[in-house]
C-alpha cells in the first residue's frame, strides 16, 4: 500500500469532518475568481471602464489573505487533532518523513479538488454573478456568458501557492511531535482560570470609553479613530480573559441554579474551557464586529442613494440657458418619448457674496415668487416675506436645522454696496443641482427686482423628465449639445452614485460572507475538538444514569454560550460603530445595520445547530 492511496482512505474517511472546511475553502476561491473574472470580463470595461479595478483588487487581495489564514488555522487543528492517529503510524514502523508526506498529499489533492470545483462554480455562474454586479451599480444590460482564462489562471496561481505553504506548514509540524506526546495529547490536565475583578472593570471601562469616543470623531477622526480602535480590541480581550471568567465564577455561587439538572456540568465545562477559548472568541467577535460595520455601511449607503441623490439633486437637469439652447434641448427632449419633459422652469438669480457672523459664503439672490413656483413643482413649503428687510435662507447644510435663524446677513454686490438682511426663517434643501444655487437667499420680488437693476442677473434652466434614473441617451444626446460644465444632470450623479455604492455593496458583501463562513467554521471545529476530549467524561455520566437527552440539553446550553457571548459583543461593537458613522455621515444607517444583525445572526444559528448536532454525536451517540 503506497502513501498516495493512505492519503485518499484518509480524506474518504475523515471527509464528513473536513466538509465545513472545505466548503468554506470552495467558497473563498469562488468569490476570489469572481472578483478576478470581472476585472477582466469586456462587458464589464466597456460599460464601467476601469473604475472597478482597485476595488475588486482590494476585495480579491482580502479574500486571499483571509483564507489563507483560515486555511492555516484549520489546518493546523487537523492536524493536533489526529496526533493521536499519527502516533499509530509512528508505531507502525512509518517514519516522520513518511507521515509528514502523507500529510502533505492529504493537503495538497483537498486543494486541488477544492480549487477545481471553485472555479468551475465560479465559471458556470458567473453570468449570474456578473448581472448581479450590473444590476447593484444601476446598469440594465443584456449580460453574455464568458469564461476568463486570465481570472483561471491568476485563481490557480493565488491558492496553488496557498495550499503548498500550508502544506509545507502541517510538514514541518509533524517533527515538533513528541511520541510520547501523541497519545497523551487528551489527557492534559487544565487548571481552573482565574479571575481579576480589576481586570474585567477595565475591559467593561475600555469598552464604553471607545463607544463614547466614537461619536465624536467629527474633526477629530484621524486622531481619535486609532484611539477608538486600539480601546475596543483591548477591552474584547479583557472581556473575555477576566470578566466573562469572573461572571462564570459568580454564577457558581447561586447554587439554586447551579445544581439544578445539569447546570453544574454545563457552567464547569464552560469555566474550564475558556482558558483556551478566550482568546479565540474574542478574536471572533472583533471579526465579526468588523464584517458587520462594513456590510452594514456599504448596505447602508446603497439603501441611501436615492434619498441623497434627490436632496443633492432636485432636477434632472440645470443648464445655463439661452435661446439657442433651449432649443436644441427641446428637440433633443422631443426625440426620446419615453424621457418626457414634466416640468420647466427658467431661474434668474444674482451671485453674489454673503457674511454671516461667523463665515462668508456664496450666495445666490432669487425673488420669492419664483422659489414659490420650485415649491410647487417639488413639494415643499412655500415663503411668505412680509417686509422687505426680511429673507428666507434656503441652506445645503442638513445639519442644525434651526441654524442661522434670527440673524442678519450682508450681501455684497458686484458695486461694493452692502445690503442686510434679517433671517427670519430656514429651508433645509438646495434650490438646483447647479452649484451656485447651493447657498440662496430668498428676497420680496420687489427688492430682487431693485437689486436686478444694479446686478445683472444669470439665467438657469431647470427640467424634470419622467424616468429621471433610465435616461441614458437622453443623457448622452444632451452632453453634445450642451457645452461641458454648463449643466448639470440627475442621471450622471445618480450612476456615480450607484457605481460607487453597487461595487462597495458587491465587494463588501461577498467579503463579509466569506469572513462569516471562515469564523464560524473555526468556532465549529474548535469545539469539535472539545467534544473529542470530553468523550470520556460524558460517557462517565451516562454509566452513572444521566440519559441522553439531558446530555444533550447540557450541550445545547454551553455551546449556546460559546457561539452567543462573541456573537453578542460583536453585534455591540458594530451597533455603536454604525450609529457613529450614521452620525458622522448625517445618514440613517438603522434599516441597514439592523438588517445585516438578523442576516448575521441567522447564519451563526445554522452554525449553532450543526456544532450542537456534531459535538452530541461524537460525546453522547446513540449506539
Amino acid at each position: 500500500m503506497t502513501l498516495f492511496s493512505i492519503t485518499a482512505k484518509n480524506i474518504k474517511k475523515n471527509f464528513q469532518n473536513y466538509f465545513i472546511y472545505f466548503f468554506s475553502m470552495v467558497f473563498s476561491i469562488v468569490v476570489f475568481y469572481i472578483f478576478t473574472s470581472i476585472q477582466y470580463n469586456d462587458q464589464v470595461v466597456q460599460i464601467i471602464g476601469k473604475r472597478t479595478h482597485l476595488m475588486l483588487n482590494v476585495g480579491s487581495i482580502s479574500v486571499a489573505v483571509f483564507s489563507a489564514i483560515f486555511m492555516g488555522y484549520s489546518n493546523s487543528f487537523f492536524t493536533r487533532k489526529r496526533k493521536k492517529e499519527i502516533g499509530l503510524y509512528s508505531l507502525l514502523g512509518l517514519q516522520k518523513r513518511q507521515v509528514a508526506r502523507m500529510l502533505f498529499y492529504e493537503n495538497l489533492v483537498m486543494g486541488m479538488v477544492a480549487l477545481f470545483i471553485g472555479i468551475a462554480a465560479g465559471s458556470l455562474f458567473s453570468k449570474l454573478f456578473v448581472m448581479l454586479f450590473f444590476r447593484l451599480m444601476g446598469h440594465f444590460v443584456q449580460v453574455y456568458f464568458a469564461i476568463s482564462p486570465q481570472a483561471i489562471l491568476n485563481t490557480i496561481i493565488v491558492f496553488l501557492i496557498i495550499f503548498i505553504i500550508i502544506s509545507l506548514h502541517a510538514y514541518s509540524l509533524i517533527y515538533r511531535f513528541k511520541l510520547v506526546d501523541l497519545f497523551h495529547a487528551e489527557r492534559s490536565g487544565e487548571t481552573e482560570p482565574k479571575a481579576s475583578l480589576i481586570l474585567a472593570l477595565v475591559s467593561i471601562a475600555a469598552i464604553v470609553t471607545g463607544y463614547v469616543l466614537a461619536f465624536h470623531l467629527a474633526g477629530n477622526f484621524f486622531l481619535l479613530a486609532p484611539t477608538v480602535l486600539a480601546l475596543i480590541i483591548i477591552g474584547s480581550y479583557g472581556l473575555f480573559h477576566s470578566f466573562m471568567v469572573f461572571v462564570i465564577r459568580l454564577s457558581r455561587k447561586n447554587t439554586s441554579s447551579y445544581y439544578r439538572g445539569m447546570n453544574l456540568i454545563s457552567i464547569s465545562n464552560l469555566l474550564y474551557r475558556i482558558k483556551s477559548n478566550a482568546t479565540l472568541l474574542a478574536t471572533i467577535a472583533i471579526l465579526s464586529a468588523t464584517t458587520l460595520t462594513a456590510m452594514g455601511m456599504s448596505y447602508g449607503i446603497y439603501h441611501e442613494i436615492n434619498k441623497s441623490v434627490d436632496l443633492r439633486n432636485p432636477f434632472s437637469f440645470v443648464y445655463w440657458n439661452n435661446a439657442g439652447r433651449d432649443q436644441k434641448v427641446n428637440q433633443a427632449l422631443a426625440q426620446y418619448p419615453q424621457n418626457r419633459l414634466l416640468h420647466a422652469v427658467e431661474i434668474g438669480f444674482i451671485a453674489t457674496r454673503g457674511t454671516l457672523p461667523d463665515m462668508d459664503i456664496q450666495l445666490a439672490l432669487i425673488p420669492e415668487s419664483k422659489y414659490n413656483k420650485i415649491a410647487q413643482i417639488k413639494g415643499w413649503d412655500e415663503v411668505n416675506i412680509n417686509k422687505a428687510e426680511n429673507a428666507v435662507f434656503v441652506y445645503s447644510d442638513y445639519d442644525f436645522k434651526g441654524k442661522f435663524v434670527g440673524q442678519k446677513i450682508a450681501v455684497e454686490l458686484e458695486n461694493k454696496s452692502k445690503i442686510k438682511f434679517h433671517i427670519t426663517a430656514r429651508r433645509n434643501c438646495i434650490l438646483t443641482n447647479n452649484d451656485n444655487t447651493r447657498n440662496t437667499l430668498v428676497l420680496r420680488d420687489e427688492v430682487y427686482q431693485h437689486l436686478a437693476r444694479a446686478q445683472k442677473p444669470y439665467s438657469l434652466r431647470a427640467l424634470i423628465v419622467n424616468n429621471q434614473k433610465r435616461c441614458p441617451e437622453l443623457n448622452a444626446e444632451l452632453g453634445k449639445i450642451l457645452p461641458k460644465y454648463s449643466w448639470n444632470s440627475y442621471y450622471s450623479e445618480y450612476m456615480l452614485y450607484m457605481e460607487e455604492s453597487g461595487m462597495l455593496m458587491f465587494v463588501g458583501g461577498f467579503l463579509g460572507l466569506v469572513i462569516l463562513l471562515a469564523t464560524g467554521s473555526i468556532i465549529y471545529f474548535r469545539q469539535l475538538n472539545d467534544a473529542q476530549k470530553e468523550k470520556l467524561n460524558y460517557q462517565i455520566l451516562r454509566n452513572i444514569g444521566v440519559s441522553r437527552s439531558e446530555i444533550k440539553a447540557s450541550i445545547r446550553k454551553q455551546l449556546l454560550y460559546v457561539f452567543l457571548f462573541p456573537l453578542l459583543l460583536g453585534i455591540a461593537h458594530s451597533w455603536a460603530a454604525l450609529m457613529a458613522l450614521s452620525h458622522l455621515l448625517l445618514t440613517s444607517l438603522v434599516t441597514s445595520t439592523i438588517i445585516t444583525i438578523a442576516v448575521y445572526t441567522l447564519v451563526y444559528l445554522f452554525y449553532y445547530l450543526l456544532t450542537v448536532r456534531s459535538y452530541n454525536e461524537i460525546v453522547n451517540p446513540e449506539n
